[in-house]
């Protein structure tokens, strides 16, 4: 996730002072007195609370927005649909081509096929 920081006072990050830093990262930590920001697993930047004026995260997407990549998404699947994706599972058909006939997205047509017991190895 994107994330935008604000501080209080200027502090140094890539060899420039800033206020304002955004960042990516996968993780936030709040404990102690701090608030600790990692990417896979390491730390990317370990500010004191003191510090810190606003943590802007990104807003959730909406469903109108998803569809816009996946037309079908969120929508009940139905038996016709459930049918094809059967048949090109069987076919060996790769998921990326799964989920652009069916319209859905990849997490959506693997969760199906996991619901469906059709699960293969992509």
């Amino acid at each position: 996730m994107d994330i935008k920081m604000s501080f209080r006072e200027p502090r140094v990050r890539a060899g420039a002072s800033v206020c304002e830093l955004e960042l990516y990262a996968d993780r936030l930590v709040f404990g102690g007195s701090a608030l600790r920001v990692l990417r896979r697993a390491e730390l990317v930047l370990d500010v004191p609370y003191h510090e810190v004026t606003a943590v802007e995260l990104p807003a959730r997407r909406s469903v109108a927005a998803l569809r816009e990549r996946h037309p079908k998404a969120y929508f009940t699947w139905t038996d016709e649909e459930d049918a094809r994706l059967r048949t090109l599972l069987g076919e060996g058909v790769p998921l990326h081509a799964i989920c652009a006939e069916l319209g859905r997205g990849r997490n959506a047509v693997l969760a199906r096929t996991l619901r469906l017991g059709v699960l293969r190895a992509d």
